[in-house]
């Protein structure tokens, strides 16, 4: 049943609708923690960031800082470092937003 789900996730995202893909990396592992999910959930985070694409990042960001005091999962080391060098918080993310717009509003 994941398989499927994550195909047709994928498929929407394709066409910039990304419920699916919200389900699919926040949802899931907030309800209980599954490493084969989350090895999934990071892969597809950086598949999206090297299309340009944030809102992945954006998701595991808000996966590590809001699941609270709980034990601490190991990143991948590209992640851990975004997360630490280049989107610290959700204005890191609003930022790149707007610079992304402004050059796809210039291109146009």
């Amino acid at each position: 049943m994941y398989e499927n789900f994550q195909k047709f996730a994928l498929g929407d995202a394709a066409g910039s609708y990304n419920y699916g893909l919200e389900c699919l990396f926040s949802y899931g592992l907030k309800k209980q923690f599954d490493e084969d999910l989350y090895k999934d959930f990071e892969q597809l985070t950086l598949d999206f960031y090297h299309k340009g694409k944030l809102y992945g990042l954006e998701k595991y960001w808000a996966f590590h800082h809001y699941r609270g005091q709980k034990e601490p999962i190991e990143k991948r080391p590209e992640l851990e470092k975004l997360l630490k060098e280049e989107y610290r918080s959700i204005a890191d993310f609003r930022a790149k937003d707007l610079i992304t717009s402004q050059k796809e509003d210039k291109s146009h």
